[in-house]
This record gives structure tokens, sequence and C-alpha cells, in this order.
């Protein structure tokens, strides 16, 4: 995996939904741009050099019928006079018109309960992996996992952990690591005031057990993805709005830093002013897949 330091835009479209992305370049006038990758078969028209000299415009239109992916990726090769780079168009597939599903509801309707915060498996079976606010007083009380024979009803809880057990003053956003050839989950949990992450690994997910051991200090949120290594992304609370770190590691004892800052130290300047703080990964997946 080669240092980051991507050119893209990322647009939120339903199926029949179209948008637009403008890609900011350093590249001075751009002289071609050619579709390099479009799986997902998305509609591009792309407009070089508007509004101005470096920017390029894509129209993307989402086809009625496209399989369902979690991001469909489009990717282009972009030549100017002062050189070459490769540009990435993500879609969310979905929108405020999609149709949807409530798996799990906070316990009160009320701004300060929620559950969410989640991690998503498939293995066999679907499982869910979440924590609970139960008020500003009880943040983050439980981390909880999920199966469902469906992908629609997680009614059977695999497992319940509560925070005052392991001594934490409250979870986070946990991560189940895509692909890899055994359970492995991170989570994210406040320690005496402090994020850190924790890996827990197992046969099997109804084994997975907490405490696990902490693998990053200063940390929280992760979302991890095995391709041969571990790529694994996550807030970094010592960076200007917890931006994203993300790392590479075999074992999790010993990591490269691939990017320290991936927002505010590459994308904010392409344009990309979506998020400014409490910035998140969300879920990693590979294209394609």
């Amino acid at each position: 995996m080669k240092s980051l330091k991507p050119i893209g835009r990322a647009l939120k479209l339903g199926r029949s939904r179209a948008g637009r992305a403008v890609l900011n370049t350093s590249l001075g006038r751009i002289t071609r741009v050619q579709i390099k990758e479009n799986a997902s078969k998305l509609v591009l028209n792309v407009h070089p050099n508007e509004p101005a000299e470096g920017k390029v415009v894509v129209e993307v239109k989402v086809p009625e019928n496209v399989q369902y992916q979690p991001l469909l990726i489009s990717t282009l090769e972009i030549e100017g006079t002062r050189g070459e780079a490769e540009a990435i168009i993500g879609v969310l597939p979905v929108d405020d018109e999609s149709h949807k599903v409530t798996v799990k509801r906070a316990l009160q309707d009320d701004k300060s309960y929620s559950v969410g915060a989640l991690s998503f498996l498939k293995r066999g079976d679907y499982y869910l992996a979440y924590r609970w606010r139960n008020g500003n007083k009880d943040r983050g009380r439980w981390l909880e996992i999920s199966r469902s024979h469906d992908g629609l009803n997680y009614d059977e809880v695999v497992v319940q952990f509560k925070k005052e057990d392991y001594g934490y003053l409250s979870f986070e956003q946990p991560g189940f690591a895509k692909n890899a050839p055994e359970t492995v989950f991170l989570y994210s949990a406040d320690v005496e005031r402090k994020w850190n992450i924790f890996l827990v690994t197992a046969g099997n997910v109804e084994e997975l057990q907490l405490p696990g051991r902490q693998v990053i200090e200063w940390g929280k949120d992760p979302a991890v993805l095995y391709d041969n290594r571990y790529i694994v992304v996550y807030s970094n609370t010592r960076n200007p709005g917890h931006d994203l770190t993300v790392l590479e590691t075999e074992d999790f004892e010993r990591f490269e830093v691939k990017v320290d800052s991936l927002f505010y130290g590459q994308l904010h300047g392409q344009g990309n002013e979506w998020a400014r703080t409490h910035l998140h990964a969300g879920a990693l997946h590979k294209s394609g897949e």
C-alpha cells in the first residue's frame, strides 16, 4: 500500500439520482481526463478546467438498477501541465428517500439517548456491534453485539459488555476487521478521561471476551480492513478535530503510519469541507467487494 495522497470527492446519491463533484487539483491546466475504473457503471460526464484552471467537474448519475455496495467507486486519471494524478469519486448509494429499516432504537426518545456507532460483519450470519448511550450521565453504557440471519432483524443479542465491569467511563465505536482470517475486534473506551483502542481476537464472534489488550493510545472509533495486512483508520484525539490517522500492521505490535492527518493534511485542501470536527472513519471496504 503506497503512502496515501488522494484526490477525490464523496457524494450521497440514491439510485437514479444525479449530482456533481468538483475536483481541485494542483496540476495546472488540465490536458487529459480518462476513466480508469468504473465497475459500478456510474454515468460520468467530465468537464476539465471548469469552473477554473486545474479544476475538474464530474457530473455523476447512479443507475436505477445498480447492484448495492457500501460505496460505488470510480477512478479517473488526470493529466495537467504540472503533472498527473489519480482521482477517486465515491458514491454512497443511499439518500433521504431511500428505503430504510430501523434495527435498533434508543431507550428513550430524547437527544441524549442513542444507540449507534456501529460496525458490521458478515460471517455466515450477520453481526452488528454498537454502543448504547443512555442519557448524558450514562454515556457509552453498554457495548453490544447482535446476530441476524437475514440482515434486518437483530433482536438476538450475542453478548453485552458493561463499562463498569472494566472500569471504563464510556464505550464508543467498535470495529470488526473485514476479511480477516479470524475474528478480530477493535473497540474504543474512555479510560480515566483518555480514549484508547483495544484489541480482542477469537475463533468466532460468540467467543469474544473483553478487555483484550490496548493497541492504540489517544485514539477512538476504529475502522479496520484486512488485505494481507491490517489497515486501521481511527480518530486521533491528539489531532485537530480528532482528524483521522491511517495505520498498517501485521500483528498489532508494530504499526506503520501511512497518514497522520487525513482531512486537515490532505482532503480539506482539495475542497472537501464537509467535516471539521469529530471526524470518524465509519467503515473500510475494498473496492469491488
